[in-house]
C-alpha cells in the first residue's frame, strides 16, 4: 500500500529526550512584616500590622495606616479618657456590618490567632461567670483595637474600681427636623438643671 511507502522512505523520527529539569530554588516563606513596611509606633509589646493600604473611609479615601497614624498621634490626648474604664470595642470587618464587643472570651472567639497574651482586662464586678472586661490603658492596646477594626471607643461611664458610680452622665436628645424646636426647648431645660 502506498501508504507504508511513504512510511518507510520518510525519515526516522527519534523519541522524545527527556527534559532536565533545573532545580528551583526553594520559595521563601512569607513573614508578615514583608509588604508594605510595618509603622514604628514605638510600642512596648510587638503588633503584626496587616492590610496597610486597604481603605477604610472609602468616600475620605483614608487607609488603615491613615487611622492607625491618626490614633498613633492622638493618643496621649484619648488615653486618660479610656483608661481604667470598661469598654465597649465595635469592629468593623471588609463587610458593612460591624460586631460590638466588651469582653475577651468572644473576643478570643472570633479572632483567635490575633489576641496576644498581654491584652488587659478587668473582672465583671456585676457577672457571676469569670467575665473578662476590656480595657485600654496604653498605646497598644489603642492600636491592637485598630488593627482589628476598631474606628471608635465606646468607655464605660465609670471606672473598674468604681463600677457603680458613674464619673458623668450623657443625657442625649434625638428628635425629628419638625420638632426641633422643642427639643432645644427640652435641652435648654436640661442645662439649667
Amino acid at each position: 500500500p502506498p501508504e507504508r511507502r511513504a512510511l518507510r522512505g520518510a525519515a526516522k523520527v527519534q523519541a522524545p529526550q527527556p527534559v532536565k529539569k533545573e532545580r528551583a530554588e526553594p520559595k521563601k516563606p512569607i513573614k508578615p512584616d514583608e509588604g508594605p513596611k510595618q509603622p514604628d509606633y514605638k510600642l512596648k509589646h510587638h503588633i503584626d500590622f496587616t492590610q496597610l493600604e486597604r481603605l477604610i473611609v472609602r468616600p475620605a479615601q483614608l487607609t488603615k495606616k491613615n487611622v492607625l497614624d491618626y490614633y498613633d498621634k492622638i493618643s496621649e490626648y484619648i488615653l486618660p479618657y479610656l483608661k481604667d474604664r470598661y469598654q465597649s470595642v465595635r469592629l468593623y470587618s471588609d463587610s458593612t456590618r460591624s460586631k460590638v464587643y466588651t469582653n475577651l472570651e468572644t473576643l478570643t472567639q472570633d479572632y483567635p490567632e490575633r489576641i496576644p497574651a498581654w491584652i488587659e482586662t478587668a473582672p465583671n464586678q456585676r457577672a457571676k461567670a469569670n467575665d473578662r472586661l476590656l480595657l485600654c490603658n496604653d498605646k497598644e492596646h489603642l492600636l491592637l483595637y485598630v488593627e482589628l477594626g476598631c474606628l471608635g471607643f465606646n468607655p464605660h461611664h465609670s471606672r473598674v474600681k468604681n463600677s457603680d458610680s458613674p464619673d458623668y452622665i450623657i443625657i442625649a436628645f434625638e428628635a425629628s427636623e419638625s420638632d426641633l424646636t422643642k427639643t432645644i426647648k427640652a435641652m435648654d431645660a436640661a442645662r439649667e438643671i
